[in-house]
């Protein structure tokens, strides 16, 4: 495969170095399909466009954003709710008296026992 590639090296210098390419130009005006493919790169840009825009933004990104907006920030948006509504339930609790620290602490205690005792 080295000597393939090197041959084609050799040949592609031979054919373009010069400031006129007659063996160019002569493929060129024989094979005018072959050269216009190749001169647009065997249309691998408009393939990659129409990959890129037609089957992954359309087909794939498009179902993920809506999933993302609709799921994902649902989700994050309830867990915000729900961690504001439990600081909310707990400040009643946390009001600086110590004695009405020791009873919750004792009634906790207590429940743990109990469902202890029970099961």
């Amino acid at each position: 495969s080295i000597v393939v590639a090197l041959i084609a090296i050799a040949l592609a210098t031979w054919m373009y170095a010069r400031d006129k390419q007659p063996v160019a130009d002569m493929l060129a005006k024989r094979f005018p399909t072959l050269h216009r493919a190749a001169y647009k790169r065997f249309y691998m840009d408009e393939i990659w466009l129409f990959v890129t825009k037609k089957i992954i933004f359309r087909c794939i990104s498009t179902p993920l954003a809506w999933f993302d907006r609709h799921v994902i920030d649902q989700f994050m948006n309830f867990m915000a709710w729900s961690t504001n509504a439990a600081g909310e339930a707990a400040q009643p609790i946390q009001n600086g008296k110590i004695q009405s620290y020791t009873m919750w602490f004792l009634g906790g205690v207590i429940v743990l026992t109990v469902m202890l005792l029970v099961l």
